[in-house]
């Protein structure tokens, strides 16, 4: 009988690389997303429209990067 109260098992311990770079990727974009949606005006709301604009690029560069080694 096979019970439903197992030990938690952290997930994210067994990520490869390319994964932690997806969540990373993930969590930065819901980040830009959830600021422009709340018009958020202050230095941060700059930095994260810096971010908007270069993500994509700097995303596609880490993963060559990691997919050479």
């Amino acid at each position: 009988l096979m019970s439903f109260y197992q030990p938690w098992k952290d997930l994210s311990l067994e990520l490869t690389d390319l994964q932690k770079i997806d969540e990373l990727h993930a969590c930065q974009t819901l980040l830009v997303i959830i600021s422009n949606v709340l018009g958020k005006k202050s230095l941060d709301s700059q930095v994260l429209s810096c971010l908007d604009d270069k993500i994509s690029s700097v995303f596609s560069w880490e993963r060559s990067i990691i997919g050479t080694e």
